[in-house]
């Protein structure tokens, strides 16, 4: 199988969460997609105008993903209601 990320930028981490649904990307551009593994369809796209990417990584109980930025940032973002 193959994901084409729409990001403009190189792709620079991927994570895979805990149950193994969801996969994450981290881009230089500064963008994360959010995949869903069973359909390959993409779910949620995150624009951050912060800079880079670098690291991306879901927390063990799957609520929350979260980026670590090119300036030293972390970011944490919930992915459910």
């Amino acid at each position: 199988h193959e994901i084409t990320s729409q990001a403009s930028g190189s792709v620079l981490d991927v994570a895979v969460s805990q149950d193994g649904n969801l996969l994450a990307s981290a881009s230089h551009d500064g963008t994360i997609e959010v995949y869903n593994l069973e359909t390959l369809g993409r779910i949620k796209t995150l624009y951050l105008a912060t800079g880079p990417v670098n690291q991306v990584l879901f927390t063990h109980d799957g609520r929350y993903l979260i980026a670590g930025m090119e300036d030293g940032t972390l970011r944490i973002f919930g992915l459910h209601p």
